[in-house]
């Protein structure tokens, strides 16, 4: 027996199970079930929607983060191959747009703000960089 029969015989016998223990309670019990069930969600979901209005968060405000020192600086998100790679493809795909436009479009077709997205993602490991170095050099 397949483990996908499997799984469809344990969900027909739940649901069998289900449908049985359903139909023992009658139809004012399940009506009560589910308005409780409706106001619990409700109740939640109020909760959720308001409780960031009603605690305070006692922490340091946004710009007292700029001169706090980080005991684990967070690592970066692209390695160094990887700016290598994507900083080549960038040239590579440049140099074909000057040289066969109609091969470049084709390339992109469905992928019209890869460069972008990958000029962007560049740009900002370069930013991080530098205000890397900023911080290191305000914090002597």
């Amino acid at each position: 027996m397949k483990l996908q029969d499997k799984i469809e015989n344990t969900k027909r016998a739940l649901s069998t199970r289900l449908t049985i223990a359903s139909n023992k309670l009658s139809l004012k019990t399940k009506k009560w079930l589910l308005v409780l069930i409706g106001l619990c969600c409700a109740s939640m979901c109020i909760l959720v929607m308001v409780k960031p209005f009603l605690v305070s968060h006692p922490g340091p405000t946004i710009g007292t983060y700029k001169n706090s020192i980080l005991s684990n600086p967070p690592t970066p998100l692209l390695t160094q191959e990887e700016i290598r790679m994507l900083t080549q493809f960038i040239q590579t795909m440049d140099s074909l747009e000057q040289v066969d436009k109609k091969t470049f479009k084709q390339a992109l077709r469905g992928r019209e703000g890869m460069m972008d997205s990958i000029r962007f993602m560049l740009d900002q490991v370069q930013r991080t960089k530098i205000n890397q170095r900023k911080n290191k050099i305000e914090n002597l």
